[in-house]
Order: C-alpha cells, then sequence, then structure tokens
C-alpha cells in the first residue's frame, strides 16, 4: 500500500508530538521524584530500587527526544525539500518498530545489568 509524501509527512509530525509527550511525562516523573521534593514519597513508595528505576525512565525520555527530533526532522524533509511522491507504508512501520525495539532495548539492558 502506498501513501503519498504529504500525507506521511503528517504522520511523522503526529509521532513526533507523541514522543515528545511522552518523553514530557518520564522526564516530569524523574522530577517530580528527585530528593527533597514533596510528592517523592507518593510516587515511588516502597519500590525496591528507586534509583535505578529513575535512571531507566531519564534514560526512555532521551531516547524519545531523539526520535521526537528525527522525526520532526523527517516531517520538515518531507513535507518542504520532497516533491509528490508515492511512498510504501511499510516504511512508516519499519520506522515504527525501530521505535519501540529501541525503547525496549534500554529497558531490558537495565534490568539485566542490575
Amino acid at each position: 500500500m502506498n501513501i503519498k509524501s504529504m500525507s506521511l509527512a503528517y504522520i511523522f509530525l503526529v509521532i513526533s508530538i507523541i514522543t515528545l509527550l511522552i518523553s514530557l511525562y518520564f522526564k516530569i516523573i524523574v522530577i517530580k521524584t528527585s530528593p527533597g521534593k514533596r510528592d517523592r514519597n507518593r510516587i515511588i513508595g516502597d519500590m525496591k530500587d528507586p534509583i535505578t528505576w529513575r535512571e531507566r525512565n531519564n534514560i526512555i525520555s532521551y531516547i524519545l527526544i531523539f526520535w521526537a527530533s528525527v522525526s520532526l526532522l523527517i516531517f520538515i524533509y518531507l513535507k518542504f525539500f520532497n516533491t509528490e511522491v508515492m511512498l510504501s507504508v511499510l516504511y512508516l512501520v519499519a520506522y515504527i518498530i525501530i521505535i519501540l525495539v529501541s525503547v525496549l532495548l534500554s529497558i531490558l539492558k537495565k534490568k539485566s545489568v542490575s
């Protein structure tokens, strides 16, 4: 199945916005659970290893910021520098799978190290 590059550009913009919002969520959790904050005990509770949990959330937020910026660059390229062509949806599916695999690998890597 093919899709116009202009439509695909807006899909990449949506991916960029979604990953940026999720990254912001993880960053807010890291900030709220830093030592000396009021919400720290409410969020962490009786967690076994909150330091590793905070580090993992911080790493995930940075990975998602990277993918948000890459998606935004792809949007800019497809919107302004690419002529109107038909592209396969498989590129989009592969891109989303790569994003998910990179986030999952960072989660699994931290679990195996500890």
